[in-house]
């Protein structure tokens, strides 16, 4: 399952500002929004012009990717998002899944864009079932641990525990 997460990003530049994943997470998840339109509700057959939407996972899938969403289009440009995000080698997902269970995911791979909008080169982290961390780089493969804090971070990869 693959999910695709926000800054809340509104235009301002958030510099020297370090996100975690986790407060990512929040805002997708944890909040709520108010919906205008007409809703039925099936339960006590009436309709309602006022009702919440808010978003849950039901079922922990076994494989998960995070895409973050790093490019931030307007009327006249398209930029980079460039905020850090701290990455856990572990992350809980229970807060997000509607059972609200016990749910914890190991990474094991982050793809990483560096440059800008216009230009731009891949490069991934990704750990070996023996548990070691490779770079790949082009050609280049090294051992080497992956950068936790980055805002090159991309894509991110988790296998449930």
């Amino acid at each position: 399952m693959g999910l695709s997460i926000g800054f809340g990003y509104s235009g301002k530049k958030f510099y020297g500002r370090d996100y975690t994943l986790s407060q990512l997470m929040d805002k997708e998840f944890n909040s709520s929004e108010e919906i205008e339109d007409q809703f039925y509700c099936s339960t006590c057959k009436a309709h309602s012009s006022r009702c919440r939407k808010a978003i849950s996972i039901y079922r922990a899938p076994t494989y998960l990717w995070i895409h973050m969403k790093r490019f931030k289009k307007s009327t006249f440009s398209c930029t980079k998002i460039d905020e850090a995000v701290d990455v856990p080698l572990k992350l809980d997902m229970s807060p997000y899944l509607m059972d609200k269970k016990s749910c914890t995911y190991n990474l094991f791979g982050i793809i990483h864009h560096h440059g800008t909008i216009n230009r731009g080169h891949y490069t991934a982290d990704c750990k070996t079932l023996s548990g070691k961390w490779f770079h790949f780089d082009d050609e280049v493969a090294s051992q080497k641990e992956p950068l936790l804090n980055s805002s090159s971070a991309f894509v991110l990869f988790y296998k449930l525990d």
